[in-house]
């Protein structure tokens, strides 16, 4: 009985947590205040999203519309605890506080791989942060990956593509896995030795 309840335990936190990542990367892009909160994505993007859900079981918060691109997360105290956060009446600030801790790196790489395009030498991301706040959040997203931002109109980009993607790998393969569709294949193919390291470290083969 102690078992199951804290197996149930970890279920729940595991979940919470999926939930609150799935969040920040929401109200890091272009997500809006909804009856909890909405986003519109890419339709391109709607298996990534949907095989998020699934893995995560966020069925009962999460609803996303594949054919429009629009996703729905419903109200929960966490989202609750978020909005309060992120926003100052009607502006989205992001936080008062210069923490790093206020965001993790897999909400940066769901933020990333949601809201993000390819240009030519960057990875283009949207948000709709005040655009008076976006440096102290593009000094927080720096923190966690180690790599400097460029700050541009309702975007930030990522200059150095191929360290991310390396860096990436070393902590969620899943994610790096669907940002390797930011590659070229010219590039893929001269990261290949690199990659191969880190992977086989994970037990895995290239």
């Amino acid at each position: 009985m102690i078992n199951t309840q804290r197996k149930s335990e970890k279920e729940r936190k595991k979940k919470e947590l999926s939930l609150r990542n799935l969040a920040i990367a929401v109200l890091m892009g272009e997500g809006v205040i909804h009856e909890g909160l909405y986003t519109e994505f890419p339709p391109e993007k709607s298996g990534y999203i949907r095989n998020y859900i699934i893995f995560n079981k966020l069925d009962d918060y999460v609803q996303i519309k594949p054919d429009s691109g629009d996703l729905y997360i419903r109200s929960h105290p966490i989202i609750d605890e978020l909005i309060n956060q992120w926003y100052e009446k009607e502006s989205k600030i992001f936080s008062h506080h210069l923490d790093p801790g206020k965001l993790s790196y897999s909400s940066i790489m769901l933020w990333v791989n949601i809201y993000g395009k390819r240009r030519v030498e960057t990875i283009e991301i949207t948000t709709n942060v005040e655009e008076e706040h976006l440096r102290k959040l593009s000094y927080c997203i720096e923190k966690h990956i180690q790599s400097p931002l460029i700050i541009g109109r309702n975007t930030l980009k990522i200059p150095h593509i191929h360290d991310f993607y390396l860096n990436s790998i070393r902590f969620t393969l899943n994610d790096a896995s669907f940002l390797s569709s930011f590659l070229h294949p010219n590039e893929l193919k001269k990261l290949k030795s690199r990659v191969r390291k880190p992977l086989m470290d994970r037990g895995m083969v290239l």
